[in-house]
Parts: structure tokens; C-alpha cells; sequence
């Protein structure tokens, strides 16, 4: 488990070019969004003449997996390119933004209690016709 833990943590990220036969604007926007819920996945694009191939930027991709579920989704699919990204650049993109912004912790007030008291209920006195008193 701990040794499993340490291969992701250092692995880098990956390039991965994959060509798909992507015939109509249907088939671009499913292949984009199986791929971009892809666990891993930093970036997509598509790339080429034919804007027929995806290129997939990201830790820990399985670019075998990817390939067959964009097969079985999508259609024919080949992965061109599987390349490692250079430290340098990847330290370039993750720079610290230059101004940090102060998130407040969310307060929801409680809603106020209402004690909801009864009316009392009205005392009936009976007259009766004959007097004591009388």
C-alpha cells in the first residue's frame, strides 16, 4: 500500500496522443467528454489536420484503458504518442498565483424558533333559569 502510494506520488506527468476517426461534432464532444472524466486527466486537446487527434495531458493515465473505452464508446481509435513531460515545464505551470485571496468560511444563520402558544380556550358559563338568590 505505502509502496503503491509512493509510485503516484512521483510519477510524472504524461503527454498522450491518440488518433480517433472523429467524423462528425457528436462524435468530438462524446470523445472529449469521456476523456475528461478520466481520472488524472490535467488537459485536453484536439490537434492534427483533421482535428482527429486528442491530445490527453495528465498523472497516472492509463493510455491502454483510455484507448479501449474511446473504442467502445467512439470508434477507431490508436495511440499515436506517450511522452513524459520535462520537470521544467511542469514547475512553470504550477508557479503561485500573485495575489492570494482570503476565503471566509461559510455561516449559515440558524433559522429563529417560534414557540407557538395555544389560544385559551373560552370558559362557558352556563344561565340557568332558576335563581338561588332569589
Amino acid at each position: 500500500m505505502c509502496l503503491l502510494i509512493l509510485l503516484v506520488l512521483f510519477f510524472l506527468q504524461q503527454k498522450i496522443v491518440i488518433k480517433v476517426t472523429l467524423q462528425t461534432n457528436r462524435s468530438r464532444e462524446k470523445a472529449l467528454a469521456l476523456a475528461a472524466r478520466w481520472d488524472g486527466v490535467a488537459s485536453l486537446a484536439l490537434t492534427g489536420d483533421g482535428r482527429d487527434q486528442l491530445e490527453v495531458v495528465g498523472d497516472g493515465i492509463d493510455a491502454v484503458a483510455l484507448v479501449s473505452a474511446l473504442r467502445r464508446k467512439v470508434g477507431p481509435a490508436e495511440i499515436l504518442k506517450v511522452e513524459k513531460i520535462k520537470e521544467g515545464s511542469k514547475s512553470q505551470a504550477l508557479k503561485e498565483p500573485s495575489q492570494w485571496v482570503q476565503a471566509y468560511p461559510y455561516y449559515y444563520y440558524p433559522s429563529p424558533q417560534f414557540q407557538h402558544y395555544s389560544p385559551p380556550s373560552p370558559l362557558i358559563k352556563e344561565l340557568s333559569d332558576d335563581c338561588s338568590v332569589m
